[in-house]
């Protein structure tokens, strides 16, 4: 299989990057993603490469320069588009919150917020709410793991909104169609974030959609077990 990227192309270093990442092979990650972000000149992709030496970093313990490649890019003139910002923004978040940092983890879920409070409610598409329940679920989860209950209310507001938003958003599609997204969103909510009350609430949603769906029921039983 001959590839069609050349070594003076960037997605050609970045493939070699994923490569090595998978391998678990993290030093030479770094060198090929280093490599893809000199030749990219756009900025998306830029802040695509800093997230991924970012990560790398993390995972070899090296959290400073994990924390300071997840600050360029950030700093990056973020997707050129400011409705995009949060993406990045939100990941570092994440990194703060896996290293028990919870405090500046709300801070920087706060900040990414902020670029999605800035949409027009109506117009939030459904990348953006799904990014909007995550960052609030994650919010909420900070506040009770430092036990300040008492801060955390209005972002419940805030997640139940969010979760009614994105039902609302599949309207136009029809009702098989919604209740098998729904429902995906629902497992990957509670699986990889474990937001089970919001799973919960989506999984519903799914059954009254489409109740002939043995897969919903599946997954609501595997939700609450």
């Amino acid at each position: 299989v001959v590839d069609e990227y050349t070594v003076d192309n960037h997605v050609y270093f970045y493939r070699k990057g994923k490569s090595s990442s998978i391998k678990g092979d993290h030093a030479n990650a770094i060198g090929f993603y280093e490599e893809a972000l000199r030749l990219t000149w756009q900025n998306r992709e830029k802040c695509e490469m800093l997230s991924n030496i970012a990560e790398e970093y993390e995972k070899m313990g090296d959290y400073t320069s994990a924390e300071d490649y997840w600050n360029r890019a950030c700093g990056v003139d973020a997707y050129e588009s400011v409705s995009y910002v949060y993406m990045p923004i939100s990941k570092k978040g994440d990194f703060l919150y896996r290293i028990y940092r919870y405090q500046e983890a709300i801070n920087t879920y706060k900040e990414a917020l902020k670029s999605l409070d800035g949409v027009n409610d109506r117009s939030m598409d459904m990348t953006k709410l799904k990014y909007y329940t995550r960052i609030t679920h994650f919010i909420i989860d900070s506040y009770e793991k430092l036990g300040k209950d008492n801060q955390k209310d209005k972002y419940h507001t805030k997640l139940k909104h969010a979760v009614k938003r994105y039902i609302e958003a599949r309207k136009a599609e029809t009702a098989e169609t919604r209740a098998h997204y729904i429902s995906k969103t629902a497992w990957d909510a509670y699986i990889n974030d474990g937001m089970r009350d919001e799973a919960m609430i989506l999984i519903d949603s799914a059954i009254e959609l489409n109740p002939d769906c043995s897969a919903n029921e599946y997954n609501r039983k595997a939700i609450t077990t």
